[in-house]
């Protein structure tokens, strides 16, 4: 895989991004074998993608926003699209609000559309990956060719954040620790869709929570510092009715 970029940035705000990259894959006979997982009976899988993504972000802090709001805009399309089926559309919104002197609330939605209705197992990418995922649903991959998210966040400021000198060390770029702690309820919810011709026999996926409606709900601490660090603890409960305690170091939304 390699690829290359050339981004454009008009104003502070927004940047546009091209992206030309090309994939190479090679499959021994036994993965060519499941059902779905490719479209083609070549043995290697080549193509090259063509990726628009445009930005527009208007966070007051990029690591751990609580003002603003982000506006994210992707469009891929890959060729020979006879064999890679993976062209898409995807967008991200996130917005945040101060409601009152210390109290915070943040909306986030994700959706992504395909454009193909038959798409090789190998190249769906739907919730379990990255930033994509229901929370409480962590430890789930659920693929399809479309997906949609809404994550919600109540937030308090148990210690607004507050500088910290540490006199032990001398320079100035080291000895001063910003620190925050911001304890909050959230609940997401997250859908789906895959077509049922992807695999003719539900067992040979293995996938029972694709088409159904995803809830994850709970309550978490986040703590911030110098150097972009987060680190939030959050238990939860899921739609399967399954609690989960979990570690994370990027912002919830």
């Amino acid at each position: 895989y390699g690829f290359s970029e050339l981004i454009i940035r008009m104003d502070f705000y927004s940047t546009h991004t091209f992206s030309l990259s090309y994939t190479y894959y090679q499959f021994p006979v036994g993965v060519r074998t499941i059902p779905g997982f490719v479209i083609s009976d070549s043995s290697t899988q080549q193509f090259v993608s063509l990726t628009y993504l445009y930005k527009d972000d208007h966070r007051d802090v990029q690591y751990y926003p609580l003002k603003g709001y982000y506006l994210g805009v992707e469009v891929n399309h890959a060729i020979p699209y006879e064999i890679a089926h993976n062209s898409y559309f995807k967008t991200n919104l996130r917005k945040y609000w101060q409601i009152f002197e210390r109290w915070y609330w943040a909306s986030g939605f994700t959706g992504k559309l395909s454009f193909e209705k038959i798409q090789p197992y190998y190249l769906q990418r739907g919730l379990g990956y990255g930033r994509d995922f229901v929370r409480g649903y962590e430890y789930y991959v659920i693929d399809g060719q479309h997906f949609a998210i809404l994550k919600n966040n109540l937030k308090f400021a148990l210690l607004p954040e507050r500088v910290e000198k540490l006199g032990f060390i001398r320079t100035t770029k080291f000895n001063t620790i910003p620190v925050a702690l911001y304890l909050n309820a959230f609940a997401d919810f997250g859908y789906v869709y895959s077509y049922e011709v992807q695999f003719p026999d539900d067992q040979q996926s293995g996938n029972t929570l694709e088409n159904s409606f995803l809830i994850g709900y709970g309550l978490g601490l986040d703590f911030t510092t110098y150097y972009d660090i987060v680190i939030r603890i959050e238990g939860t409960i899921n739609g399967l009715g399954r609690p989960g305690l979990y570690l994370h170091f990027i912002a919830p939304i």
